[in-house]
């Protein structure tokens, strides 16, 4: 089951693409949602055609419902992702260290201009994949309830980082 979400960011799409890749940005993004996340970058290379691959640990010390924890662990996933600067765009698919075979997410994040070229639209598109007989229904609904609050807070956080002159 897929879902798409939009939200006008103050900034441009190469500044905002910036943002997306600044470390510092993203970790204080997480302290800001409250939760105690963090990531790794282990690879992140350019290929031939000068696409950006990169595979990221991720992990979260958010306690999860026990019939979540049944199934997946303790959430920690990796992402594997590939940023097309040509296309702007972003693609991933994010694969849990536990029941993979079970739950999937895959993403793309797209920047297009708005009217004035100092704001852009960024995109979101979503699909999850939950196969577990009888609770799969309910795993996805709380995944896109959690990811569609967690991208809205994004937006937000990000245009107070750039009124407040720091992206």
């Amino acid at each position: 089951m897929g879902f798409s979400v939009s939200h006008v960011i103050e900034t441009d799409v190469d500044s905002l693409w910036r943002l997306f890749f600044d470390e510092t940005v993203v970790r204080a993004l997480l302290r800001d949602l409250g939760d105690p996340a963090d990531f790794k970058i282990v690879e992140q290379h350019v290929d031939e055609q000068g696409l950006q691959h990169r595979r990221i640990e991720c992990w979260s010390k958010v306690e999860l419902p026990s019939i979540v924890t049944k199934f997946f662990g303790d959430g920690s996933y990796t992402e594997l992702g590939c940023y097309d600067s040509v296309r702007k765009k972003y693609s991933a698919r994010c694969i849990p260290k536990h029941g993979a075979d079970k739950v999937g997410t895959s993403f793309e994040i797209t920047a297009s201009p708005v009217a004035d070229g100092r704001h852009c639209s960024r995109t979101i598109k979503v699909e999850n994949t939950v196969k577990v007989f009888g609770i799969g229904g309910m795993i996805t609904s709380m995944l896109e309830r959690t990811q569609r609050a967690g991208h809205e807070h994004s937006a937000k956080f990000l245009n107070e980082w750039i009124r407040a002159g720091r992206g």
